[in-house]
């Protein structure tokens, strides 16, 4: 098994690939929006994955089943990497010019973005420590 496979191939690292992902998705679109914060008529944009994110892995409070063989019933994983963010336009109100980008709100949603990203690459980092240290038995 190659070592790629073994660090992207599973349900966590599907996980937090698709985060990492979705993090830069968001920080390109709030990006955007500080861009556009004086364009007229601008409507700020938004990725809200979280809603996506639960309902695809079926974390509604319930327990999930595991898929433990590839012929067995998908698990809410399969779904989650196939599954898109949508880009949605904010409903704030406008301004007299037409646009609702509110930088305070957009800086405090890129805040969140670096925060979550950090968290994401330090766990796939973390991951590649403990696979790493199996691997070699504790000696490398």
């Amino acid at each position: 098994m190659s070592i790629q496979k073994l660090l992207f191939s599973d349900p966590a690292s599907a996980i937090l690939k698709k985060g990492l992902d979705i993090e830069m998705m968001r920080n390109s679109v709030i990006a955007s929006n500080i861009a556009n914060v004086e364009t007229p008529g601008y409507k700020a944009k938004n990725i809200n994955f979280e809603k996506t994110f639960q309902d695809a892995l079926g974390t509604k409070g319930q327990l999930k089943m595991s898929q433990t063989n590839r012929g067995h019933i998908a698990t809410g994983i399969d779904t989650l990497v196939r599954t898109q963010p949508k880009v949605e336009v904010e409903t704030d109100p406008s301004r007299p010019d037409g646009n609702n980008v509110n930088i305070d709100k957009e800086m405090t949603k890129l805040a969140d973005v670096q925060l979550g990203y950090d968290a994401l690459s330090t766990a796939m980092v973390k991951r590649g420590a403990i696979l790493k240290y199996a691997i070699t038995d504790g000696k490398g």
